[in-house]
């Protein structure tokens, strides 16, 4: 599905669309279509990034336990490139621009699933960026990837807020530790 596609499923399940033929969308269903498109691509992206993915490292684990439960931890991968040719490409590309707009050529990560797929190995100084995506990492724990999906969908600043929390909360106590 093109990211044309997919703009025009979600303004219609808003309620503000008709699609490219002129024909009326309903937004209930312009919306399922739209939150199982999303959860299909980011099952799948995970699909293809559990091969390369590994476990956290040891360090990346005790840094983070205290932040999450041990299931999460345990359950999470690390991969390191980019999530293509699936929908999670369009939040890569999105990404690059909003960072190279900012002036932070530090780097991105899609999640996907239980696998954190990073533009590059983080640092050992960068664990609250890792915290940032494990926190999505308990959301599709919790949720589903529908759930996930959906939500991301409709509240994008939600999901997102709760990551920037958890990565404030872990940034904190490093600092507070003497590690940053």
């Amino acid at each position: 599905m093109t990211a044309f596609a997919i703009a025009t499923l979600l303004a219609a399940a808003q309620g503000q669309a008709q699609s490219g033929t002129g024909i009326a969308i309903d937004p209930e269903q312009a919306r399922r279509l739209a939150v199982q498109t999303l959860a299909d691509a980011l099952r799948d992206a995970e699909q293809q990034h559990l091969r390369t993915a590994a476990p956290l490292s040891a360090p990346m684990r005790e840094a983070l336990s205290p932040f999450f439960p041990a299931r999460i931890v345990d359950r999470a991968r690390i991969a390191v490139g980019d999530v293509e040719p699936t929908l999670p490409a369009l939040i890569n590309a999105v990404a690059r621009e909003i960072l190279r707009a900012e002036g932070d050529p530090s780097g991105h990560a899609v999640t996907v699933g239980r696998v954190m797929v990073f533009s590059r190995m983080p640092r050992a100084d960068e664990i609250d960026w890792v915290g940032h995506e494990l926190e999505h990492v308990e959301q599709y724990d919790a949720l589903g990837f529908e759930g996930f999906s959906e939500r991301y969908l409709a509240h994008p600043e939600e999901v997102e807020n709760e990551a920037r929390s958890v990565e404030l909360r872990v940034r904190e106590r490093m600092r507070a530790q003497g590690d940053r």
